[in-house]
Formats: C-alpha cells, structure tokens, sequence
C-alpha cells in the first residue's frame, strides 16, 4: 500500500506528464478549456462563462481534445499492463 507521500508525488509526476502531452498535442484554446476542465475541476457553464464562449462550443472543445488525446492515453495504459 502506497503511502500518502509517496502517492501526492506520484499524482503529482503523473498530472506533469500529462500536461506536458496535452501542451504538445493541443492548440493553445484546446489547452486551456480541457485544463479549466479536468486539473482545474471547473464544470462546462463556469467554464463558459469564465471565457465567454457557449457551453456547446466547450462541450465540443473538450470531446475534440479527448479524442487527440486518446491514443497517448491508451499507450500509457497498454505500456502498464506489461
């Protein structure tokens, strides 16, 4: 069983590599609504209205970025079960 400190610096390694795949593989505006997203935890309306876009435009923006996203997702999960 892993220790609180050792998992706060493993979440922290894991949320560093995979921010630095999403700098890589995103435009900048593909960043920024999925970071505000998942690592910042903000919902689609407080995302909306932070950037004064419409929710379906987020909505999109986000699903768009999960799809680039996927295969490097999937690698990472393959590359562990070996």
């Amino acid at each position: 069983m892993l220790k609180e400190q050792e998992y706060d610096s493993l979440r922290e390694k894991y949320l560093g590599s995979i921010a630095k795949i999403m700098e890589e593989a995103l435009t900048p505006r593909q960043y920024q609504i999925t970071h505000l997203y998942f690592i910042q935890n903000l919902n689609i309306c407080k995302i909306s209205d932070k950037l004064n876009i419409n929710k379906s435009t987020v909505s999109r923006t986000i699903r768009r970025s999960l799809e680039k996203l996927k295969p490097y997702l999937k690698w990472g999960v393959e590359k562990q079960k070996l």
